[in-house]
Parts: C-alpha cells; sequence; structure tokens
C-alpha cells in the first residue's frame, strides 16, 4: 500500500443533520488520531452539535457567497476555518480570517490558474479533487513567490 504524505489533510464534509454521539461513534471506528482531520458543512446546526466532540476535532463553515450566513459563523467561536467556494474568496477576506484567528480552505479548486491566484491569496490549504497535482502546484508557486 502507498503511504499518504504527512501534510495531506482530509476534510470531511457532514452533508445531513448528525448527533454528537453518532459523529464520535465513526471516528471511533476509523481508529482516529492525530491531527489530520477537519470537519465542514453548510450546516450550522450540525457544526453547532458536533463541537463538543470527544475527539476536539477542528470545524469549518462551507459556504458559496459570503452572505449572512458565513458573517455570522465567522464570530462562531467553536468555528476555526471558513471553506468559501473560491471563485468568491477576496484577499480581504483572507487577511480578515487569518486576523481573527481563522484558517482558510477555498473549495473544491482543480485548476492550476485558481490553485495559483489561492497561494498569492495565501489561504491555509485548499480542498481538491487532485491532490498530487495540487501539491505539485503549489510548491512551485511558493518557490516562485
Amino acid at each position: 500500500t502507498q503511504k499518504i504524505p504527512p501534510l495531506i489533510k482530509f476534510n470531511i464534509e457532514i452533508k445531513c443533520s448528525v448527533k454528537k454521539s453518532e459523529f464520535d461513534e465513526l471516528l471511533s471506528s476509523i481508529e482516529y488520531k492525530g491531527n489530520r482531520i477537519i470537519v465542514s458543512s453548510f450546516l450550522r446546526e450540525s457544526l453547532s452539535e458536533i463541537q463538543d466532540s470527544k475527539f476536539n476535532i477542528p470545524l469549518a463553515f462551507l459556504y458559496f457567497f459570503p452572505g449572512p450566513n458565513a458573517k455570522k459563523m465567522f464570530k462562531v467561536a467553536h468555528i476555526s476555518a471558513m471553506n468559501p467556494y473560491h471563485k468568491f474568496l477576496r484577499t480581504k477576506s483572507v487577511k480578515k480570517y487569518h486576523m481573527a484567528g481563522k484558517k482558510i480552505y477555498p473549495w473544491t479548486v482543480n485548476n492550476y490558474k485558481d490553485i495559483e491566484k489561492l497561494v498569492k491569496k495565501s489561504v491555509d490549504g485548499i480542498i481538491t479533487d487532485t491532490p498530487k497535482k495540487t501539491r505539485e502546484i503549489v510548491e512551485k508557486c511558493l518557490k516562485n513567490l
């Protein structure tokens, strides 16, 4: 089997309502250890429900357009990251989130030019369908900064 590089992190997206006990059971079943997972959702209620999980995993709010829900969730203490749709992410927002101690993981980015733009904006990570290709592009971009 091929090992996944240690710098690769995993985004678990919750797409329905979930109870904390179900979430803890899931993580127990995969024998979760470490800090390579972030849990994200468009559903504020699901993120609130699992905020007290015994696994203490970072939570991220997914959003498409930076409207009232994103502004509300940005202020919530248990949200450690904001996961915007990459086409609507502005450098000003990245700076604002970083100043507040939030991470930024835009989604779903597979295009070279889009990845390059996000690296220049100093995002913390990129949600992608092509991790190997994206990693190569990020490394190349970082060398050229």
